[in-house]
């Protein structure tokens, strides 16, 4: 019952969901396979403003990748050897496509991205 001159208000239940924030780096990992990734290479992942910084162990090649997701949604990426403070790039590629990345890595470095 409401008091003269008083409005009635409703309550409703509304369930509070928090969305889950996505960063650039996570969804770079997801290009890269994600977990299946990081569980077959032995990564481990540091994070720079934009860039995902992989370190990885298992190749003679390379040791360390760098991948910058680009303004068009597209991926730069350079892979790289480095030993005792000197870094020497392996391979080099800008504008590649989300679905090219984990082929790309298997191709350069002999490590699988998932089984």
């Amino acid at each position: 019952m409401v008091a003269k001159g008083k409005t009635a208000v409703s309550l409703t239940y509304k369930p509070t969901t928090k969305p889950k924030v996505m960063t650039i780096q996570t969804e770079i990992l997801k290009a890269l396979g994600g977990r299946k990734f990081l569980a077959m290479t032995g990564a481990t992942c540091y994070a720079d403003q934009d860039t995902l910084i992989v370190k990885f162990k298992g190749s003679p090649k390379a040791n360390i990748m760098y991948v910058t997701l680009t303004s068009s949604d597209l991926y730069d990426v350079k892979i790289c050897k480095f030993k005792n403070l000197d870094v020497k790039p392996v391979f080099e590629a800008k504008g590649m496509y989300f679905d090219s990345l984990p082929s790309t890595f298997t191709q350069i470095t002999g490590l699988y991205t998932s089984l």
